[in-house]
């Protein structure tokens, strides 16, 4: 998960099938996926060429994601709602310390080196996505995640960063 790999994604794809991870973003104990909420999260097609494709229903992506979702996401593993307790701690594990330092994590780098980031990053052509749970010491503990379609997503991104935290900043010291 922290170096994104198509061939394994694949694989797992093949192995649970379309339907199960229909049936799981869909689930109502997590609400991935609400057809009434403007979608969510989706996974609709292996990575790489060829293979079957299964859409989203609203706007027959192969793979899609809303900021809210993601951010849900995220809020979930924060307090243990994934699944179960075990499955939350496997998950924060694979998404700690980030390996890509690009995006937003090249900004929490110089910003907060001693910040705890949790974080899943992609990038298909102009689309840029980020995602960080970070967990900061004093009040910086937070989640942010951008989803961009500009060839300068990533300078986007790592900008981002720093004008959400002169906000959060200021709301602090209020």
């Amino acid at each position: 998960i922290r170096v994104s790999n198509n061939a394994s994604s694949s694989a797992l794809i093949d192995l649970l099938g379309y339907d199960r991870i229909s049936r799981t973003l869909k689930d109502k104990r997590y609400q991935l996926y609400d057809l009434k909420k403007q979608g969510g999260l989706w996974v609709g097609k292996r990575y790489g060429k060829g293979g079957k494709r299964n859409p989203d229903p609203l706007k027959g992506l192969s793979h899609a994601a809303s900021a809210f979702q993601v951010s849900r996401f995220y809020y979930m593993l924060a307090y243990g709602k994934l699944i179960n307790c075990e499955r939350t701690e496997q998950m924060l594990e694979y998404l700690y310390d980030p390996h890509l330092h690009h995006k937003f994590v090249n900004s929490f780098d110089k910003l907060v080196p001693e910040a705890n980031l949790y974080r899943k990053s992609g990038t298909w052509r102009n689309y840029h996505s980020d995602s960080v749970m970070v967990i900061g010491n004093e009040w910086r503990s937070y989640i942010l995640v951008a989803l961009v379609e500009d060839p300068g997503g990533e300078k986007i991104m790592r900008e981002l960063v720093y004008e959400v935290d002169k906000i959060l900043s200021k709301t602090k010291n209020q």
